[in-house]
This record gives C-alpha cells, sequence and structure tokens, in this order.
C-alpha cells in the first residue's frame, strides 16, 4: 500500500477520540484491518519515538492535547529529528489543527504528507 493510499484511508475513517492516545488506538485499528504490519511507539532515537512505523513509512498523530506542544514551529522540529533517521523515509501527520497544513511537503529529501482531520466523533 503506498503512502497515499493510506492516507486516504486515515482521511476516510470516522475516528472516536477525545485525545491523542485515543486517535492513536483508532489508527491502530485502522492499520490492523489493513493488514498492516506495523511498530506502535517505535523509538528512533533515545529521546525520539515515533507513534508509528510501518515499514519505512511513519505516522505521528497530533491532537490539542498532544505533549511537546502543537504549534507549527513545534510540530516542524519533531518531524526534522525523525527524519532525520535513515529508518523513516516517509512521514504522515495525522492532525486535528489545519495550520499543520502549511508543513514543507518534504524535509531532508523524505516526503511528508499531511492529513487534516475534518471531522470526529467524539
Amino acid at each position: 500500500m503506498s503512502s497515499e493510499d493510506l492516507c486516504r484511508e486515515l482521511y476516510n475513517t470516522k475516528f472516536r477520540y477525545h485525545n491523542e492516545r485515543e486517535l492513536q488506538i483508532g489508527v491502530g485499528k485502522v492499520l490492523d484491518r489493513l493488514g498492516l504490519s506495523y511498530q506502535p511507539e517505535f523509538s528512533l532515537t533515545k529521546a525520539d519515538r515515533i507513534d508509528f512505523l510501518i515499514g519505512t513509512v511513519g505516522i505521528e498523530c497530533k491532537t490539542y492535547d498532544s505533549h511537546g506542544g502543537t504549534s507549527l514551529a513545534a510540530v516542524t522540529r519533531q518531524l526534522h529529528r525523525y527524519v532525520q533517521s535513515p529508518l523513516v523515509e516517509e512521514l504522515i501527520l495525522l492532525t486535528t489543527m489545519s495550520k499543520h497544513k502549511n508543513l514543507p511537503e518534504s524535509m531532508n529529501g523524505k516526503s511528508i504528507y499531511v492529513v487534516h482531520l475534518l471531522h470526529s466523533f467524539l
């Protein structure tokens, strides 16, 4: 499955969540349904842990309660650290915040996909 296909699946899913952790649980269910092998909470470095690693595709989830900050600058710095890893070739940011749509399309020569969740069911 391509990253674009995965982005479509995530975008079209009606997630039920109140916080980032519940969104992550929902993403895990989608990955399970798709039959994808993944590693949750994967440590890229001692300090950096990405929410999901599917082969060489990383998924990071951001909601209004996310730790480490949700500003565009904070998320950009976080993703920039992630793309420094040789284990990550592409990144998908699954976010509830429209400001994240302003992220660059690539960093360190690696594609960045932003999936903005326009809908949620609490």
